[in-house]
């Protein structure tokens, strides 16, 4: 299996995997709904289920599957009766699932991925208070926007509600998808410890120049 070493080549890197999301429909639509099954194989969506593995609500068997999450924990030859997923994902992590389909009409991942679309600081003087009319607010990462909602976003990682309690300067590690407008909706949003010396920071996007 083919894995580019980021560290090596970051441009080739970013370029990669902005083509991935624009091929598997999670750049648009303005939704959280991105991704769905089609002819291709590959599913973009978030995290519904486990047992075997439900992404947007469809479940997909886990027979010699391949693991690649986070750039930190790949495993190959996995399935239901001989590891826990719920052991390196969560519910509302956007993932991608190649697929496929069974002779009943059912589906087997031959993998799952995770990565997150942005891993840092929360910007200080980004944090704005809640719109009390969606339930929403919004602050950003690395200079992508993001917004939160109250009931829909997930929050993991503080000691209460996360949507109350995010705060500047909070290294959070947001999955989700891009709306039309380049915002990043979030669908779950994990505190992470703070920055110190080497830690790691993420964000996709295209390269305009180097």
């Amino acid at each position: 299996m083919l894995r580019i070493n980021r560290k090596l080549f970051p441009c080739l890197y970013i370029l990669l995997v902005s083509a991935i999301v624009v091929a598997c429909g999670g750049g648009g639509g303005g939704t959280l709904a991105g991704g769905g099954i089609g002819g291709t194989g590959i599913t973009s969506g978030t995290v519904t289920g486990f047992g075997s593995v439900y992404v947007n609500g469809v479940e997909y068997f886990m027979e010699n599957t391949t693991l690649d999450i986070d750039d930190d924990f790949s495993l190959d030859g996995v399935s239901e009766d001989n590891f826990n997923l719920e052991d390196v994902l969560d519910i509302n992590m956007v993932v991608t699932v190649v697929w496929e389909e069974n002779p009943d009409g059912t589906y087997t991942a031959t993998s799952v991925a995770f990565d997150e679309e942005v891993e840092g600081p929360v910007a200080a003087g980004s944090l704005t208070i809640e719109d009390l009319d969606t339930r929403t607010r919004s602050f950003v990462v690395l200079g992508v926007e993001v917004i939160v909602a109250r009931e829909s976003t997930s929050f993991v990682g503080w000691p209460g509600d996360g949507f109350e309690l995010v705060s500047e300067g909070d290294v959070v590690e947001v999955s989700g998808f891009y709306d039309a407008n380049g915002i990043l909706r979030a669908t779950r949003v994990e505190k992470e410890d703070d920055l110190r010396l080497n830690a790691e920071i993420e964000v996709k996007g295209v390269v305009e120049g180097y």
